[in-house]
């Protein structure tokens, strides 16, 4: 099979002084495809937050990418099984 495909939501700060900024999350952005895409947004002036479960190997992308002086920033991403929230219903 094809694997799970990285999911990138592109979006403009609301909160930010300099509207004309983008940003992006990535989610998955440790390895892969998904640490590809949030390098080559930083590279393009996105400001990127790096989504990943594992905060251990999320925080070590992020250090990694920020010391090539890019814009990337961590979030832990919190997942849950989707027959688990309906098995009630």
């Amino acid at each position: 099979m094809w694997g799970t495909p990285t999911p990138v939501c592109l979006f403009r700060w609301s909160g930010c002084a300099d509207l004309k900024r983008n940003g992006a999350h990535v989610t998955g952005g440790n390895r892969g495809i998904g640490y590809e895409s949030v390098k080559q947004l930083a590279s393009n002036g996105y400001e990127v937050v790096l989504g990943s479960r594992d905060p251990g190997k999320g925080h070590e992308a992020a250090k990694k990418l920020r010391e090539s002086t890019l814009d990337v920033s961590f979030v832990q991403l919190w997942t849950v099984r989707r027959t688990g929230l309906f098995s009630g219903l």
